[in-house]
Order: structure tokens, then C-alpha cells, then sequence
């Protein structure tokens, strides 16, 4: 019965509104199967709309989350706790900033990084795949990072927790 209320709401909308009714069931379906490359695409146009709901947002960040993008997550978490704020969401706040830490590694070229703890997690590994990409190809890397020491182009660098950017520049 409420689907049917449902459809009727969107049929009834002019388009761009259908369209983020569409992109919203979208975006909450593929969470649910834990798609989260198609969650991030989908957010990616959803984002655009000008009224959207903390459930949105924490969808948003849980697949930003999973794909290592610990700071697209930390943005979408802050703005979903500007909607409404739940412990929840501030519970996931804080455990960013206390096991992560943000940085700047600034290169001139092609850069190792390695991490000297190693990391098991999914979360964690694919950030620290995101950074050594990055790294890889000679572009510096700005995101977030476990806590821990790592080592940059052979020099030991210890990752702090918290939003406050550790800026590292490697010759």
C-alpha cells in the first residue's frame, strides 16, 4: 500500500524531483547491498540536489568509508549531523578522529609509502592503497590515514589522530 503512495508522490513531482526520489531509493538499495562503487556514483549526482537528509549523507559516507575515503566520510558524517544530530553520528565522528589522521604528503616525484604496522582491515588497507597510488604516480596526497608510522620515501613519519592536516614534504 505504501508503495503505491510512493509512486503516486513521484509521479506527481516535476522532474528533477522525481529524479531524487529515483536516485534516493537508488542510492539506499545498493547500500543495502553493500554496492558501495555504485552508492558513490550514485551519490555523486544525488549530491547535487538542494534538500537532502542525514540518512543520505551517512549513506554516502558508509560507502565512501568502505571504498578508503576517510575524508569524503568525515565531510558527509559533519553534514549529516548539521540535519540532525544523533549520537550515532557522532559516535562515527569521533572514531574517525581517534584511530585516523589527516595528511598532506607533498612529493616531487614517484614516492614509497609503507605502512610499519600492518593493517588487516579492509578500511584501512584501501586507504593506504589510496595513498600509495596517489604517491606512485609522483601526485601528492591529500586525505586521511590510520594512525600509525609509516615510512615516506625512506624517512619515518608518524600519522597523529585528529583533523588537523600533518603537512609532509618529501624532496
Amino acid at each position: 500500500m505504501w508503495w503505491i503512495g510512493l509512486s503516486a508522490i513521484a509521479l506527481a513531482a516535476p522532474p528533477e524531483e522525481r529524479e531524487v526520489v529515483r536516485l534516493t531509493t537508488e542510492l539506499h538499495q545498493l547500500a543495502q547491498r553493500s554496492a558501495w562503487e555504485g552508492v558513490e556514483r550514485t551519490w555523486e549526482t544525488l549530491s547535487q540536489a538542494p534538500e537532502l537528509g542525514a540518512r543520505e549523507f551517512v549513506t554516502a559516507a558508509e560507502a565512501a568509508t568502505a571504498l578508503g575515503d576517510v575524508g569524503a566520510a568525515r565531510d558527509r558524517l559533519l553534514a549529516a549531523l548539521r540535519l540532525d544530530e544523533r549520537r550515532d553520528i557522532v559516535e562515527r565522528l569521533w572514531a574517525i578522529d581517534t584511530a585516523w589522521g589527516s595528511v598532506q604528503i607533498e612529493v616531487a616525484g614517484p614516492t614509497l609509502l609503507t605502512a610499519q604496522d600492518s593493517q588487516w582491515l579492509p578500511v584501512p588497507q584501501r586507504a593506504i592503497e589510496r595513498a600509495i597510488t596517489s604517491l606512485e604516480t609522483g601526485d601528492s596526497y591529500v586525505g586521511w590515514l590510520p594512525v600509525g608510522d609509516y615510512r615516506v620515501a625512506g624517512e619515518s613519519v608518524r600519522v597523529l589522530p585528529g583533523p588537523t592536516t600533518r603537512r609532509i614534504v618529501v624532496d
